[in-house]
């Protein structure tokens, strides 16, 4: 969905700056906050009609294949584009951080405060939904738990039976945030090629300072994002200068021949 959106706002921009124009785009005017071409567009890419066959490929790959300086307007983390993120604007700096450290792209569902806060992330119309069906807050609470992608030894250890959403004891965290240390998706995209260079905001959210609005010219402070980072990386025993886990991090977790693996 996300992707879907930052490519049609990509195109959009192409065509406001020349890179794109009528032609390319099948005759249509790519203009901003034209609902009809906004569909056109969703349908054609579905289809893989026309210029939506370029833009199914999502944001990257399309810039890629496009060209002519089309690359540096892409908004993507690790090749994915991000959800809502207000960051220039100084906004949910630390809810943002899941998005640079999530092992799957730009966004935050892997990232460990998911599984704590729960309930609070479900979305409002969905909680209405549930409550308009005569569920329960127990019963909510059952049901988001049982989505959860865990264990179930160790879910009813961290969440209890029948399970609830907290308050937690201190044994209960340590074991969620544990289990939220599984560094398997992460050794993965070791393996794949992402460094710690992939774990950074495209250059524009340093370099292009908000046009307008309330938080007009707000942009990210690089050395700011550095400090947080190396915070993130000492806590959860990764080396600062690799963005990869430490040797005895690995081993803590019982993972030690994925070291060996990766030498």
């Amino acid at each position: 969905m996300f992707d879907a959106a930052m490519t049609i706002a990509l195109a959009m921009e192409l065509y406001q700056r020349g890179i794109i124009t009528k032609q390319d785009a099948d005759g249509m005017a790519l203009e901003w906050g034209d609902e009809d071409v906004v569909i056109e567009l969703l349908t054609k890419m579905a289809r893989r009609q026309g210029i939506g066959n370029l833009l199914a490929e999502g944001s990257k790959l399309a810039a890629e294949k496009l060209g002519k300086d089309a690359q540096k307007y892409v908004l993507t983390i690790k090749g994915m584009a991000p959800c809502h993120i207000g960051l220039r604007a100084g906004l949910y700096v630390l809810y943002n951080l899941g998005h640079l450290t999530s092992p799957r792209g730009g966004d935050n569902v892997r990232t460990t405060h998911m599984a704590v806060r729960g309930i609070d992330f479900v979305p409002r119309i969905a909680l209405e939904t549930m409550r308009d069906k005569g569920m329960s807050q127990d019963e909510i609470e059952e049901r988001y738990i049982k989505q959860l992608s865990m264990p179930k030894d160790l879910k009813r250890e961290i969440y209890g039976e029948p399970p609830r959403m907290g308050p937690f004891s201190h044994r209960q965290m340590a074991l969620l945030m544990k289990w939220c240390e599984e560094m398997l998706l992460w050794m993965f995209n070791i393996r794949e090629g992402v460094t710690v260079k992939d774990l950074d905001w495209p250059d524009r959210f340093y370099d292009e300072p908000i046009p307008d609005g309330p938080a007009k010219g707000g942009t990210v402070s690089r050395e700011m994002m550095r400090q947080t980072l190396d915070t993130y990386y000492e806590v959860r025993g990764w080396d600062k200068e690799t963005g990869m886990p430490t040797r005895e991090k690995l081993e803590e977790l019982g993972l030690a021949d994925l070291a060996n693996d990766l030498g």
